[in-house]
């Protein structure tokens, strides 16, 4: 079996190891592919798990880069890999603009997609953007639809989706064994990141805001403000409050390794949802939205919005959350082995199929594009 993986951002490299890995592990042929979105933190994700990159395409970016310049400039770039290499399936990642392009080219080239973390809806198009959008999309493109929960399956009654829980999970599972260790973290230490193209502006202003206001009535606690390119916020914006610490990206080994200690996570990413629900850690969502339910209804997040008072508020309720009544709530993402999952199914396709003569699939590469 012949497989082209699609990766372009930090979030799609570490979902998508645990799954490269398994496929290599079973002896198929598995094209990783590199678009440079993130030119600096996808790099430093593919050292971290040791993945071996066969091709990169290489696109402009910077501050003033606009979305529709990214897809042209990654379909271009994946047509002709594509072409060379005739993978029986591209496998694409999340929502993100180099996900949407592998998707729309391996269709328009007749190759089957096959869509991990598929199914995940906030209800509103515009929140997350263009995240919302784009996963639509791409499911439709898609053969194959890897569901990490029963909600996002019932996104997709008309595409017989597969539950195979989030490879997020794999990842830490993966980073526990083989990842590097921090030399200092505590209990006492709260994680925030902020990243969401929605929050810039007043969103992230609120936010700072709560974040402020709760280092000064816990002067006990040590709150880390994990950098990111979207959010750099000034040292002063806190009035040199010494519990808060503005932090470099960290490693995802590393990150992982101080996130397990950590008693609350604030933030706007889908991730580390998932990775507070695993670790039994609580977590503020600062979003109006959020496509992963499955913790506001397990009890393992809330959703706080972006107002100030109501993130200082769900704070405080997680602050006061038993450390035994979290490690008791149950993980609605799965148990880490979706990896495995997700191989089988692509073998009963691209493996036993094809042996058999039958791969029933829309598409075979002896007719790509030629349906069109």
């Amino acid at each position: 079996m012949k497989v082209s993986v699609v990766m372009g951002t930090r979030p799609e490299v570490i979902k998508l190891s645990p799954v490269i890995f398994e496929l290599k592990k079973r002896g198929h042929d598995v094209q990783v592919v590199c678009v440079l979105q993130q030119k600096d933190l996808a790099p430093e994700a593919i050292k971290v798990f040791g993945v071996e990159v066969d091709e990169y395409v290489h696109i402009l970016m910077d501050d003033s880069q606009r979305l529709n310049s990214i897809l042209v400039q990654t379909i271009k770039g994946l047509d002709n890999i594509f072409d060379s290499f005739l993978p029986d399936v591209v496998i694409v990642q999340g929502d993100t603009s180099t996900a949407l392009a592998g998707a729309m080219c391996a269709f328009n080239m007749g190759i089957p997609v096959a869509h991990v973390e598929a199914g995940l809806r906030s209800g509103n198009p515009l929140s997350p953007y263009p995240e919302e959008m784009n996963r639509i999309l791409i499911d439709e493109m898609s053969t194959h639809h890897y569901c990490p929960t029963s909600f996002s399956a019932d996104n997709l009654p008309t595409h017989k989706p597969i539950i195979v829980g989030n490879t997020e999970l794999d990842a830490i599972l993966w980073a526990m064994v083989n990842g590097r260790r921090c030399t200092s973290h505590h209990r006492n230490q709260i994680m925030i990141t902020m990243h969401r193209r929605e929050n810039m502006g007043d969103g992230f202003k609120n936010i700072n805001n709560a974040i402020l206001r709760l280092s000064k009535e816990h002067p006990d606690k040590e709150f880390l403000i994990m950098g990111h390119p979207n959010h750099r916020p000034a040292q002063d914006v806190f009035n040199k409050q010494d519990n808060v610490l503005l932090c470099a990206p960290e490693a995802f080994d590393y990150f992982i390794d101080l996130l397990r200690n950590a008693s609350l996570i604030i933030t706007d990413s889908g991730g580390l949802q998932e990775d507070g629900a695993f670790l039994h850690i609580p977590v503020v969502i600062t979003r109006k939205e959020t496509e992963r339910m499955e913790g506001v209804i397990s009890g393992s997040a809330i959703l706080a919005g972006i107002e100030e008072d109501n993130i200082v508020d769900a704070a405080n309720k997680a602050l006061k959350k038993d450390r035994i009544q979290s490690l008791l709530t149950e993980c609605p993402y799965g148990d880490g082995h979706s990896s495995e999952l997700i191989a089988d199914d692509l073998e009963e396709h691209y493996v036993k199929r094809i042996a058999g003569g039958n791969t029933n699939e829309w598409f075979t590469n002896g007719d790509r594009e030629t349906n069109v």
